[in-house]
């Protein structure tokens, strides 16, 4: 099972990955069983999170084995740094499931604040103005 940001694949369950606030992000999973994988998604509350494609699977070549993809897309804002989101895979002989996790690492956007001071026009150039 592997879990990550699309286009970067993490294998190792609790791994960080970087995100920027703000940015729309695409989280992708991926699961390969017998029967079907079934597919969902929590964050760091246990909280089901909404899916926004559909469950692709597909039988792979010459086995009886299905793989199993699901992607979410999150805007992660400031109370998601070093959150945990999972994926959980279950099927219908398995009594038990597998998950994988990532934690969120959160990069912030700088912030700038430009502020006018009023000044009595005796400046001349070279003056610190406060």
């Amino acid at each position: 099972m592997t879990m990550g940001i699309v286009g970067v694949e993490v294998d190792t369950v609790g791994e960080e990955v970087e995100v920027v606030e703000g940015r729309e992000e695409e989280l992708q999973c991926m699961a390969e069983g017998r029967p079907r994988p079934e597919l969902e998604w929590r964050d760091g509350n246990g909280d089901r999170l909404p899916v926004i494609e559909d469950l692709k699977s597909m039988k792979l070549y010459g086995t009886k084995t299905f793989r199993t993809i699901s992607m979410i897309k999150i805007i992660p804002r400031k109370e998601h740094d070093k959150q945990n989101i999972s994926c959980i895979s279950t099927n219908s002989v398995a009594s038990d499931f597998k998950s994988s996790q990532v934690t969120l690492k959160l990069l912030y956007k700088p912030e700038i604040k430009v502020t006018q001071s009023k000044t009595n026009g005796a400046e001349k150039p070279g003056d610190s103005l406060q």
